[in-house]
């Protein structure tokens, strides 16, 4: 399997531009497989989701104001609703939430992730890494992110998603999500 990598850079909004117009029609595809799978796994239809995800928008909009103008700018470049980019972005809240009340009783396993210190390896490097077994239909890539204070970031992430999930910082920080 190869993914394409893109290269944003800018202010999250220019970024968010950038993935929204190299990305649309993965984007699209993302938003439609999601709103399967809610449907099927959840039983919960789109006007749901939809409004849910204007609930927790509004809260985004306080908590993490970057965030929402690098949504904005998917949104805006790719001609889709504001809503349905919040929406995929705020898929994990959405899904688990629906699922937690349906499946409170069962356990859910998930991703693995894994690091190995320096004086674990040969090459005295830290090693870090992660499967991502998750819905092989949605569209992934790699990004590299420039942000104008100059952090840099490479990332895994799913088309529509801004920033990353799982990747590293010039600063030398690696994140996993499980």
């Amino acid at each position: 399997m190869s993914l394409s990598h893109f290269t944003f850079s800018g202010t999250s909004y220019e970024q968010g531009l950038a993935h929204g117009e190299e990305l649309k029609d993965s984007i699209e595809k993302n938003i439609d497989v999601y709103l399967n799978r809610f449907e099927i796994e959840a039983g919960i239809g789109k006007k749901q989701l939809i409004d849910n995800a204007g609930i927790y928008l509004d809260i985004l909009r306080e908590q993490s104001p970057e965030y929402v103008n690098g949504i904005n700018g998917i949104s805006k470049s790719s001609n889709i609703d504001l809503i349905e980019i919040a929406f995929l972005n705020l898929r994990y809240e959405l899904l688990y939430d629906a699922l937690g009340k349906r499946y409170l009783d069962e356990s859910v396993d998930g991703c693995t992730s894994f690091a190995l210190l320096p004086e674990a390896t040969e090459n005295n490097h830290l090693i870090v890494g992660q499967n991502w077994d998750w819905i092989q239909d949605v569209d992934c890539v790699l990004t590299t992110s420039r942000d104008i204070d100059g952090m840099q970031r490479l990332s895994f992430t799913e088309a529509g998603i801004f920033g990353g999930k799982i990747g590293l910082n010039s600063e030398g920080l690696g994140i996993t999500v499980n």
